[in-house]
């Protein structure tokens, strides 16, 4: 017989946050929740120091959990008896993973939390009798020690909760839970597009579609500015505590800038998904955006801080992660590949190509080429190994096959697509020209 666990191949674990809506009762005991837990990770976490500087002995999640019984019955830590035994222990579960990070010499030595740092618990599902703890019911999530559920707001209902994280940010209150689900069906295309991204025009894809970067409201960024300065004016020092004015500018400073924050995340996030939705074969630029906001280039015209507002490294997240749920596949070139400055038709280099043209003329074959759209052109050209000057000759394979061995396009479609692409590329010049 044979007793290895079934691996589920057609399952994938998503995350789905969710603003809570306490009463005043319920918002007392998730306070409470979170000074218990940071209580248990401080207590513990001293209990191991003294236990290595005397006996050179430490100990571990089981064995502190043991102790965590003993400790609810003394007087000092029976307050820990009236928040869930699940989160407390998920800390202790959290404290352990954090030394075995430290002994692999992949994260630094756990420190002690304080009043300061983000607050939250976690707690798992399990079911108990014939209900499992964490639930839905109508407009309420219930789970430990809020029976009677609170009220949530969310774009999408969970459902197979495995685990749920309450935590505070800027004052309200989130839950996100981990859901386990199916993955999407897959509807191959038979596409392959090759996208490139920049400052003045996030995503260009070279099938001509040009995606704007979001754009903060003026009124907003004359807020932040204002902002600023106020907490640079009232910012304590070293070792003062902060003043309440000073935490009152900042919780506003962090509501406006979780606005900002929530609809920039949510405008890349449509752009993602169309781009992997509607082709099997993504091609992009293996950018490094901290080697590229030290150039001088973007810093003689102050483009450092475009670059951070537009958000590369969570444009690529975003595409990787819904790409492997899709069964898509990603390529990569590399950063020093120049996409820009080759004319995809003839593959000439132009080195006199400078920051500010978005739209140049070969000099060898007279194409008119829009900046981005070529780059994005050159990139599908060489992730698919095409003849980067043309794609009359292709190298490489007659069908692109996937891991799981499904064709995703013919040559004639890539070349039909290449060739509409130029088109759309030469009439955007003219519209601009």
């Amino acid at each position: 017989m044979n007793l290895r666990k079934k691996v589920k191949t057609n399952c994938i674990n998503y995350g789905v946050s969710m603003r809570l809506y306490p009463t005043q009762r319920q918002k007392a005991l998730i306070k409470k929740h979170f000074a218990a837990v940071r209580s248990v990770w401080n207590f513990h976490l001293n209990q191991r120091q003294e236990l290595w500087e005397a006996a050179r002995y430490t100990i571990n999640y089981y064995e502190q959990c043991k102790d965590l019984t003993v400790e609810k019955t003394t007087e000092e830590h029976k307050w820990w008896n009236e928040v869930s035994s699940k989160a407390l222990q998920s800390a202790l579960q959290n404290l352990d993973n954090a030394f075995v990070r430290f002994f692999k010499r992949q994260a630094n030595f756990p420190r002690f939390k304080h009043k300061g740092e983000k607050k939250a618990f976690s707690s798992p599902n399990y079911l108990n009798g014939n209900k499992m703890v964490i639930r839905i019911e109508g407009n309420k999530i219930i789970f430990q020690k809020f029976k009677e559920g609170i009220k949530f707001r969310s774009g999408k209902i969970p459902e197979n909760i495995k685990s749920i994280t309450v935590y505070e940010k800027n004052g309200k209150i989130y839950a996100s839970c981990i859901c386990e689900g199916n993955k999407p069906k897959i509807i191959p295309t038979g596409k392959a597009i090759g996208i490139d991204l920049g400052i003045k025009n996030l995503v260009a894809c070279s099938d001509g579609t040009i995606y704007d970067k979001y754009k903060i409201d003026k009124k907003k960024e004359k807020k932040l500015k204002r902002y600023q300065r106020i907490m640079a004016r009232r910012q304590p020092a070293k070792e003062a505590k902060a003043s309440n004015r000073y935490n009152a500018i900042k919780l506003k400073y962090g509501k406006l800038m979780a606005k900002i924050v929530s609809g920039r995340k949510d405008h890349i996030h449509k752009i993602t998904s169309e781009i992997v939705k509607n082709n099997d074969v993504i091609c992009m630029e293996n950018l490094k955006v901290k080697e590229m906001q030290k150039k001088p280039t973007l810093k003689k015209f102050h483009l450092t801080k475009h670059l951070a507002n537009a958000s590369f490294h969570e444009v690529r997240r975003q595409i990787e992660y819904k790409a492997k749920w899709h069964s898509k596949e990603i390529k990569f070139v590399d950063v020093d590949f120049s996409s820009s400055k080759i004319c995809h038709e003839c593959g000439y280099i132009n080195n006199d190509l400078k920051l500010r043209q978005r739209n140049w003329v070969c000099p060898n074959c007279n194409a008119k080429l829009h900046r981005d759209v070529n780059a994005s052109i050159n990139i599908l050209n060489e992730c698919l190994n095409f003849n980067t000057a043309g794609n009359a000759e292709i190298k490489g394979r007659g069908v692109l096959e996937q891991a799981n061995g499904q064709p995703l396009g013919s040559n004639e479609t890539m070349s039909r697509q290449l060739a509409s692409a130029r088109v759309h590329n030469c009439e955007n010049f003219k519209r601009e020209g």
